[in-house]
Formats: C-alpha cells, sequence, structure tokens
C-alpha cells in the first residue's frame, strides 16, 4: 500500500512538468516550421496545448510510468514529433536547424518562466499555509523546471532522431546529411544504449549546464 501511495505521489508531482514539457517542445517545432514555410502541423492541429494532441501511448505514458514504477532517478519521455516537412521551407539548412533548436529553447524558457512566476506562488503559499498541498506544489513547480531543462539538455544528445542530430546534420554536405540521418532507425536503441553505458560521464558534463538554468529558475530568491 505504501509503494502503491508512494508512486501516486511521484506521479502526482511529475505528471504536470513532463506534460507541459513536451507540449511546449512540439508546438515551438510546429510554430517555427510553420514560419520558415511549412504549414504541416498547423493543418493536423498540432499547434495547440490540449495534451490528446501529443501524447503517444508508449512514450508519453508507459515509458515514464515504467521509470517511475522501477525507482528511476531520471524520468523521461516523448510526445508524437510534430509532422515537420523540411522541403516546404523557405531555407532548408536554416529551418530545419531553428525548427530543431526551437523546441530546446521553448523548454529552458518554459523552465526560466515557471520558476520565476510559479515559484514566488509556491513560496508564498508555503510560508503562508505550510501544509502538505503546498508543499506539494513547491515540489510540482521544482519538477516541472527540472524536467524542462533535461527534456533541452537531452534533446541536444546528437543521435538521430534527437533535435541535436538535425543542428549537426544542418552543417553537413547532402550525402553526408544523409547517411547521418539514415541512422535514426536504430536510434533509440543508440540512445538507451549510450545513457546505460555513459550515464556518470554524461552527468558530468551536463550537471554544470543544468546548475545554471535551475539558478537561473529561481533567481528570484536573491531578491528576498
Amino acid at each position: 500500500m505504501q509503494f502503491i501511495e508512494n508512486v501516486l505521489l511521484r506521479l502526482l508531482i511529475v505528471a504536470p512538468g513532463f506534460l507541459v514539457g513536451i507540449m511546449v517542445h512540439e508546438i515551438a517545432h510546429g510554430y517555427v516550421a510553420l514560419k520558415f514555410g511549412d504549414p504541416t502541423a498547423k493543418l493536423e492541429g498540432r499547434l495547440s496545448f490540449n495534451p490528446a494532441k501529443h501524447l503517444d501511448l508508449f512514450g508519453s505514458v508507459i515509458l515514464p510510468v515504467m521509470l517511475i514504477l522501477l525507482g528511476s532517478r531520471v524520468i523521461f519521455g516523448m510526445a508524437k514529433p510534430v509532422p515537420v516537412n523540411p522541403y516546404r521551407f523557405k531555407k532548408y539548412r536554416m529551418g530545419l536547424r531553428l525548427v530543431s533548436l526551437a523546441g530546446v529553447i521553448a523548454n529552458l524558457l518554459t523552465a526560466i518562466v515557471v520558476g520565476n512566476s510559479l515559484g514566488i506562488l509556491a513560496n508564498f503559499l508555503y510560508v503562508s499555509f505550510p501544509n502538505l498541498a503546498t508543499s506539494i506544489f513547491q515540489q510540482v513547480i521544482v519538477n516541472m523546471v527540472l524536467l524542462n531543462i533535461f527534456l533541452a539538455i537531452f534533446n541536444l544528445i546528437p543521435i538521430p532522431p534527437l533535435d541535436g542530430s538535425k543542428v549537426v546534420a544542418s552543417f553537413l554536405s547532402w550525402r553526408a546529411m544523409n547517411r547521418y540521418l539514415s541512422i535514426e532507425r536504430y536510434g533509440f536503441i543508440i540512445i538507451f544504449a549510450f545513457l546505460y553505458l555513459f550515464s556518470s560521464f554524461f552527468w558530468r558534463i551536463v550537471s554544470p549546464v543544468v546548475e545554471i538554468f535551475y539558478n537561473a529558475s529561481f533567481i528570484w530568491q536573491l531578491f528576498i
């Protein structure tokens, strides 16, 4: 019973940040693609904050829940990728590069905005009403910030189909680009193998970056 309660509590704390993170990430891709001349995401109704438009059964539900049940310190998942047709971009390479970076930037901005707005509210509620509910609200905000920062950094890994690979590909010759992106079919196997074999090395590299953006997300605390 205690195990079930712990899992449900963790789901309550993690789910809002996860949903916000994957939605703003995908919407940002579709919005910037539209600006570069590709209306595919808009025509398919994907420029929406309706979670049902973005949730993927395995990536958005089964995978993160499985990680929570296993007690993983790292919770991640994915939404249904926003449909993008780069061949409709006015400027192919620039479009590919900026559409890919849009999701990353959206997650980082979300972390900073959430931390510096809802963080103030959470702190006020906890000081005024120091009970379990406001304590949980604080944890939801902190997890929303951390999850958005992690999603941004994770997606910069240059392994197809992650966004970092599209940024790298935009600087390659056409032949090298096609060869590089062709490994996308094995991408998630490579990603899981990378995280399994090099997770400690990966965290040593990204931890300072996480700390910088985490501090930026709660910079309001310096003024109280």
